[in-house]
């Protein structure tokens, strides 16, 4: 067979050293192959996925293998083959995030309820030990509780609760400390690079600001990660923006090469989007039906799994569990 690879900007599903290939989709597609008794040649598809596509519809390449995702946009002309990753896109960045506008609002909370509470208890210290005879300021004085009474204790413990229960069904505040990304993503600048729906949906969905930016296209694994453009980007321009979007294993991958440049950023926001990898084949292929069995037997064997354990670490083994 012949297999279709895109090394640009693939890493760590498609690794390239000269005429070696590593990485998630080879490793997963070359048990695969092993399993199901298949002889192949890599061939390089050239610098662009959808290209790779058209080339495999004009019989070019027998499968190609790499991160496609599951649209539907093209199985009018292609077959896909089971998914082997599940991937999610993430935001990376280098801004701390904290909870203090979380710890003000709960405050704020809990003075509401205090507040209410006193006023319960004055009202019916008021009625309780209502004097004719007495002014009303006076009145409003010997009303206020001492709490001395500590008999009292467990009713006003009781009182407090119920406030409580009443203010949270009442008003349902947000007593959560993590950060709610429809809040803390309004009108923030995130920098990304690939110009589709899923990116431009996740834009809008929490109302950020975007720039697309364009990257220099390489092959070169090295540069891939330790002079990754996206990372470069952002450094250059953090004033400006406050991070970026990409796959979180691509991100991941990166940041466990502990460049000494991109030590600040970190990943602070998972499954903004989920996307399916699988194989690529045309329209009845012969090797369709073998090779998704295959698949599912690698599956189940855990190898998929073991591969995804070794470049991304335990972390995102769940990502080829279906």
């Amino acid at each position: 067979m012949k297999v279709g690879v895109v090394s640009t900007n693939s890493s760590p599903y498609v690794i390239r050293d000269g005429d070696k290939y590593s990485g998630i989709s080879i490793e997963i597609w070359e048990k695969v192959a092993k399993k199901s008794d298949i002889s192949f040649e890599y061939i390089e598809a050239g610098e662009d996925l959808d290209n790779a596509i058209e080339r495999l519809k004009n019989k070019e390449f027998d499968i190609l293998v790499g991160p496609y995702t599951i649209t539907s946009k093209r199985y009018q002309d292609i077959n896909y083959t089971i998914p082997y990753y599940q991937a999610d896109i993430a935001l990376a960045t280098s801004k701390n995030t904290n909870n203090l506008e979380k710890y003000i609002k709960i405050s704020k909370m809990f003075i509401y309820i205090i507040v209410f509470f006193l006023f319960v208890l004055i009202v019916n210290n008021l009625i309780v030990n209502f004097d004719i005879k007495k002014s009303f300021v006076d009145s409003i004085l010997d009303s206020i509780p001492n709490f001395k009474n500590r008999k009292m204790y467990i009713l006003y413990t009781i009182i407090f609760l119920c406030l409580i229960i009443v203010y949270i069904n009442t008003f349902n505040p947000d007593i959560s400390l993590t950060n709610n990304k429809k809040d803390y993503l309004v009108d923030k600048n995130l920098a990304y690079y690939t110009d589709n729906d899923m990116f431009n949906n996740i834009i809008k969905k929490y109302k950020a600001k975007s720039t697309l930016i364009k990257v220099k296209k390489t092959s070169d694994h090295k540069k891939q990660v330790q002079d990754n453009f996206i990372f470069n980007y952002y450094i250059k321009n953090q004033d400006n923006v406050y991070g970026f979007l990409d796959d979180s294993s691509k991100i991941a991958y990166i940041l466990n090469h502990n460049i000494k440049k991109y030590r600040d950023i970190k990943i602070i926001e998972n499954d903004l989007a989920f996307v399916l990898y699988a194989f690529i084949l045309p329209k009845k292929s012969d090797h369709l039906d073998i090779i998704n069995e295959k698949l599912r037997e690698a599956q189940k064997e855990k190898i998929n799994q073991i591969i995804i354990t070794k470049y991304l670490g335990p972390k995102f083994g769940n990502h080829v569990t279906f």
